[in-house]
């Protein structure tokens, strides 16, 4: 057993004996899926240089190295080994991550972990595994939302790979999602997933512009459709702000109910969830990309009202501080920075 493997192992026994509400089996299947991810990484430079990469591949590797390279010299986020090896998945996610939720409100499950602190989703690497906790929780009562996902960052416990699923991803997507999760390994508010993922958001969202302008220029096809991405973002960013805080007084309300006013909210919130697709879709035509179309043929319920509002809960707060910055990201990551201790620091109230 490599001695990176022996102590990992060691390290999430020890976490083992501390989780809240995870079992061992669950322990055991992460312990599995990220030592198997660590066998299996190579470095960059090697893949590119004994052709286990197509060209297409290799283009993709070299650019993933250039912005991580960008992103600790120009952005000063922490230099670590993070993005400088590879892992060929063979699968189309690399993980897949619940959010569970009670169908009377938008306060969703969480899970207490060491170091990282309470959570409101569970990561899994195996999809079944995944499918079969989901249906667990939905026979308990719960609304649940399961997604796969394309990258994950260990918070610079161990070294992020590029994982094969990455390679898909457009210049503009790519240089986001590699930039997004090394901020991940620098800001880290511990227990508080809207700031942790919503400043990731806007550092990803404001790095990759400079990086694509820099280098393919400001009229380039990258830079103009990483515009455009963020605008839609900050679009569908105030849309979902705007419908979480109608669903949360919709929940809160103390109009009088004809019989137990949990279960009365319950079987109308189907009400509240049309008239939410019906707003979404007079939205429609002022997206300028495909991103965010699909989400009137969702079959909405409270998880998913949570699971994406622990990434676009309000971005333009975050726009908010950067003017206050002059439009500076280094000024303004910096002063994000200095947040992550600050435990009477509330994010909503810049």
């Amino acid at each position: 057993m490599k001695a990176s493997i022996f102590f990992l192992v060691l390290f999430l026994l020890g976490i083992a004996l501390l989780l809240e509400g995870c079992s061992l089996p669950y322990l055991a299947h992460v312990s599995r899926g990220q030592i198997q991810i660590i066998n299996r990484r190579q470095k960059i430079e090697e893949a590119i240089q004994k052709g286990k990469v197509s060209d297409a591949q290799k283009k993709k590797l070299e650019l993933v190295l250039e912005v991580r390279t960008y992103a600790i010299e120009k952005l000063k986020l922490k230099a670590s080994e993070n993005y400088t090896k590879y892992v060929d998945l063979k699968r189309d996610s690399v993980a897949y991550n619940l959010v569970v939720c009670p169908k009377d409100s938008l306060n969703p499950y969480t899970w207490w972990f060491p170091f990282v602190g309470r959570v409101a989703y569970l990561g899994f690497f195996d999809k079944e595994y995944a499918l079969k906790t989901k249906k667990e929780f939905e026979e308990d009562g719960y609304d649940t939302y399961l997604r796969g996902v394309s990258a994950y960052s260990t918070l610079g416990w161990f070294d992020d790979p590029v994982f094969s699923t990455m390679l898909s991803f457009r210049d503009e997507t790519l240089a986001n999602v590699i930039i997004h999760e090394l901020t991940h390994g620098t800001i880290y508010r511990k227990g508080d997933t809207p700031f942790n993922e919503g400043v990731a958001t806007f550092v990803g969202n404001k790095g990759a512009l400079e990086f694509l302008k820099e280098k393919y220029g400001a009229h380039s096809q990258p830079y103009q459709s990483a515009l455009e991405a963020q605008a839609d973002d900050l679009l569908f960013s105030a849309f979902i702000s705007e419908q979480r805080k109608k669903l949360d007084a919709y929940y809160g309300s103390s109009q009088s109910w004809v019989g137990d006013p949990s279960e009365e909210k319950v079987l109308k919130r189907e009400g509240e969830f049309l008239k939410i697709k019906k707003n979404f879709q007079k939205l429609k035509l002022s997206f300028k990309t495909s991103s965010y179309l699909y989400f009137d043929r969702l079959p909405l319920n409270n998880a998913i009202f949570v699971a994406f509002g622990q990434y676009y809960e309000d971005l333009s707060l975050f726009e908010k501080v950067w003017e206050k910055h002059n439009y500076d990201l280094l000024k303004t990551i910096d002063f994000f920075k200095q947040r992550t201790s600050d435990d009477e620091w509330d994010w909503k109230d810049r």
